[in-house]
């Protein structure tokens, strides 16, 4: 499977796959558009890609630099 690419935040988690994989989520700063910094904030792995990604939006998430 190639690398997919999704914004994060809620009700945003329809393009993500439930298989199982590694996930990188990236701070990326743009100019007028285009991606000029990122920058991996965490890198996971999971069984159901797309439950990680919900509980990485709870309030509750571990890590403050995800959420």
């Amino acid at each position: 499977m190639a690398w997919q690419s999704a914004s994060y935040g809620r009700g945003l988690d329809r393009g993500i796959p439930e298989t199982s994989g590694v996930y990188v989520l990236a701070r990326v700063t743009r100019h007028r558009g285009f991606p000029v910094n990122v920058a991996a904030i965490y890198v996971g792995q999971s069984r159901n890609l797309r439950r990680r990604w919900r509980q990485h939006l709870d309030p509750m998430e571990p890590n403050p630099v995800v959420w």
